[in-house]
């Protein structure tokens, strides 16, 4: 796949990722995993999906007998075993159980199982972007500003939304704290945590559906300052000019991309 198709791919691997990490409670909370997003997740992989008795099973064949096998439940258990095995220990029959030995497997089930929960996503999510080239040149950046750019001329607001989302990756930018996000507006900035519960954020690119407009922001903002807080949403509604506007503001952005590089994994 061409650069951008992979810096695609790694955004949505990340938005499924933690799409499923934050639909997962306590042990005790009774909250359901994210089935959907999960299995999208897993539909990426070289996993193969198996309906064993009550179970949603994951299986890759590996170079030996045993095999991977990620059970798709709220457990999210990945096995290095054989699918024997794990069908006996998740859901076994009454004639299964009677055996002591099998009684122990059940019960105990650490010599197999590798990751639980969170950490199964991490993994999934690692393996996926790992295999990704994420390696880029200063044509495949070029080529992604010309995109947002033929997309302002034309309107275009989901293009110039792609492009800002891509570039955003690609510096590391998070989109706008709830406290600066707006409706009708895509929002994307540094984002850094000095210490304690601090936020800063920016500078920032801003751009308005409604207005087609694109601003640059060149400050930041305090996130626990509500002062500093309603004087930038009134700079990002205003209708004055911005440190940079329209193309120029693509362009500032290209500059602060290095020419040549590889993304980071996380």
């Amino acid at each position: 796949m061409a650069f951008k198709d992979n810096l695609i791919r790694k955004i949505e691997i990340k938005a499924l990722s933690l799409k499923v990490t934050n639909s997962i409670g306590g042990w005790d909370s009774g909250k359901k995993i994210d089935r959907k997003a999960m299995g999208k997740l897993l539909a990426m992989t070289n996993f193969t999906a198996q309906r064993v008795r009550d179970l949603d099973l994951y299986v890759r064949l590996g170079d030996t007998e045993k095999q991977d096998v990620l059970v798709l439940d709220n457990e999210l258990a990945f096995y290095r075993t054989t699918v024997e095995d794990v069908v006996l220990r998740k859901s076994p029959t009454i004639k299964e159980m009677i055996s002591i030995r099998n009684a122990i497997k059940i019960l105990n089930d650490k010599d197999v199982v590798l990751t639980r929960r969170s950490d199964t996503v991490e993994r999934i999510r690692n393996e996926l972007i790992d295999a990704l080239d994420l390696s880029y040149t200063a044509d495949d950046v070029a080529a992604i500003v010309g995109d947002g750019v033929s997309s302002l001329q034309k309107e275009y607001g989901d293009g110039v939304s792609e492009c800002l989302m891509l570039l955003a990756e690609m510096l590391g930018y998070q989109k706008a704290p709830r406290a600066l996000a707006l409706k009708h507006y895509v929002i994307w900035g540094a984002l850094d945590q000095p210490g304690g519960a601090k936020i800063i954020f920016g500078p920032t690119v801003i751009y308005s559906y409604i207005h087609n407009t694109l601003k640059w922001i060149n400050r930041q903002v305090d996130i626990s300052d509500k002062g500093q807080i309603k004087a930038y949403r009134e700079t990002i509604i205003s209708d004055l000019p911005s440190d940079k506007m329209g193309e120029r503001v693509l362009k500032h952005i290209e500059s602060l991309i290095k020419p040549t590089g590889i993304i980071d994994k996380n």
